[in-house]
């Protein structure tokens, strides 16, 4: 194939699935680079032209000079660096006549290994080296990992730089599938003729030609995958823990309406980039909306109504939370009929602590758990494990963290929703739950006697009362975190989720709404944003609670903030099927107050 142009620059060239190549352009092109980052817009602006010194051997990439706009770094001859601030990091890693590029997330080194310039005379053989460590693989596909440990800092123009290093997956020329994982970037090399005449399945975004003035596209911060009956939904704001914005509540909807009416699709698996499930709400946003009314009321509203859509979902829903699932993220969690956990996952509410609520549905949640485990995770914001949070009920299944990719894989190949082929595969892939002598579910007895006291101050008394027995030595730093906790938050989260106890979930989502909208209005306290200021902003620890214990906060003003609004200020739960994607914000009272 051939690509006239009348002078050096690039080509733009659509290659289908929505998908654009660019590309040098000159008179005749054998191979062609397509670099990606799974599902993020990236413009690729040129600042210099390539020197071609033949038309048969390509760009020269050593003339190239690349900017990323304000959020990446410059890339500076054969090596990545980035500055120390950085937490995305570009790589340029180079071989003979091909070069890769990507980024990389949290793990990165400070040391790139050396590589041997050298590509074999069949093209399929390559020797990379590091430290005496030689690897040579016919590739169809070879990982580097994130293995090296050494340090090595070193200075570039004054500034002190560090080396990343990255996971890469090469394929060669004859590869016929490029599959992308939220675990790593894959940067293959291309035939162009190959690549023009092969169909692939992508769901993400290439680096495009564009003016130097233009503007980085904002990130995806959802992404949606359709593979035959199969629906792969990812929350993808890693660098913010997946933490619940206005964009990602909308898309996330979206999706889901989508799909659960779409017929084609019977299973929709869910998921997030990075280190976390979801890490709840985003507080900064919170925080930056305290001085206009009801700023943050939207995404609110949004998110409350869709925890009651994925909990009454009409397709089979899996989450593989592999990390952080904490508050509002949990909610994409725990009501699904299967929801996987791993080692590495960490459950927590611990809204008390910084003067909010346990909302989105858990007055609903944590009322059902055994005994009274939920008012003890409410009240103390304590943290359970992978193994933890199946024991107590809120998942269904553990599976080590090293088989999630394979699991995942194995769920899309059924591509059904069938629930009994389902549950088989995750039993296959579940290892035993057994918990440590020193977990917390094992503190049952004692949690529920504590616990199913009338008032938080009589909780605490008795919690002091058994911290004098053998054994109990735990509850010291659980009576210590409830002291610190905002009061009115404390008073507020065990009346909600006691109400609970006798409430639908409909009925719990539409007081959590009311609460939440009177604690972001400051109605009777402004400990939230104290809190946020004290534990995130300015970190100091030492929020000033208003009032500030707990025999201050009047009866009153707490059925203040628990009364019902008005009819058409509440939140818009369906009452019925043929209604079950009406009440959306843009419908609602408040979209046309604000």
């Amino acid at each position: 194939m051939s690509l006239e142009a009348p002078s050096l620059g690039f080509v733009s060239t659509d290659v289908g699935q929505g998908l654009q190549l660019v590309i040098p352009a000159f008179s005749r092109i054998s191979s062609a680079y397509f670099f990606c980052k799974r599902n993020i817009p990236v413009a690729l602006r040129v600042t210099a032209i390539p020197k071609i010194s033949s038309v048969d051997q390509g760009p020269s990439f050593g003339d190239y000079e690349w900017s990323f706009g304000e959020a990446w770094d410059w890339v500076l001859g054969a090596d990545g660096y980035c500055s120390e601030n950085r937490e995305e990091y570009l790589v340029r890693l180079r071989f003979e006549r091909c070069e890769l590029v990507g980024l990389v997330e949290e793990k990165w080194l400070e040391r790139v290994g050396s590589i041997n310039n050298q590509r074999h005379e069949d093209g399929n053989r390559w020797d990379l080296s590091d430290r005496g460590l030689a690897l040579g693989n016919n590739i169809r596909e070879l990982w580097w990992e994130e293995c090296l440990e050494d340090k090595w800092p070193f200075e570039e123009h004054g500034a002190k730089r560090k080396v990343a290093w990255m996971s890469v997956l090469i394929r060669n020329n004859h590869s016929n599938l490029v599959s992308i994982s939220s675990c790593s970037f894959h940067l293959p090399l291309f035939n162009l003729t190959f690549l023009l005449h092969t169909q692939h399945r992508f769901d993400c975004a290439v680096f495009t030609s564009m003016a130097p003035n233009s503007a980085v596209p904002d990130e995806q911060v959802v992404v949606g995958e359709e593979i035959d009956h199969v629906r792969v939904v990812t929350l993808n704001r890693p660098k913010q823990l997946n933490a619940i914005s206005p964009e990602l509540v909308s898309l996330l909807a979206t999706y889901l309406e989508k799909w659960e009416k779409d017929e084609n699709a019977e299973l929709v698996i869910i998921k997030g980039a990075g280190r976390a499930f979801c890490a709840g709400g985003d507080l900064r946003v919170f925080y930056d909306g305290r001085k206009t009314k009801d700023a943050c009321l939207e995404v609110v509203y949004r998110f409350y109504w869709l925890c009651y859509h994925i909990s009454t979902y009409k397709k089979t829903q899996v989450a593989l939370v592999h990390g952080i699932s904490m508050g509002g993220g949990a909610a994409l969690m725990v009501p699904l009929k299967f929801s996987v956990v791993t080692e590495k996952t960490v459950f927590a509410t611990p809204e008390a602590s910084f003067g909010f609520h346990t909302d989105c549905g858990f007055s609903y949640y944590h009322s059902r758990l055994p005994g009274h485990l939920g008012e003890f995770l409410a009240l103390t914001g304590g943290r359970l494990s992978g193994k933890e949070i199946v024991a107590a009920g809120l998942a269904t299944h553990f599976v080590l963290s090293e088989k999630i990719g394979e699991l995942e894989k194995r769920l899309i190949s059924l591509n059904s929703g069938d629930e009994k082929a389902i549950r088989s595969v995750l039993e296959e892939f579940s290892s035993e739950v057994n918990l440590d002598e020193e977990s917390i579910l094992n503190k049952q007895s004692t949690i529920n006697e504590c616990f199913s006291k009338d008032s938080v101050e009589e909780i605490i008394k008795s919690l002091e009362v058994e911290a004098d027995k053998e054994g109990n030595r735990w509850i010291g730093a659980v009576v210590k975190g409830m002291k610190r906790s905002s009061p009115i938050a404390l008073r507020i989260t065990l009346r909600s989720v006691r109400e609970g106890r006798s409430q639908t979930l409909a009925q719990c989502l539409k007081r959590d709404f009311r609460l939440t909208t009177n604690i972001l209005r400051a109605t009777i306290s402004k400990d939230m944003y104290e809190g946020i200021r004290a534990l995130t902003i300015d970190k100091d620890n030492s929020p000033k609670w208003e009032p500030s214990s707990l025999d201050k906060v009047e009866d009153a003003k707490l059925d203040l903030i628990f009364q019902p609004f008005e009819q058409n200020l509440e939140l818009h739960i369906p009452e019925s099927e043929e209604s079950r994607w009406d009440g959306k914000y843009e419908n609602s009272a408040y979209a046309v107050l604000n």
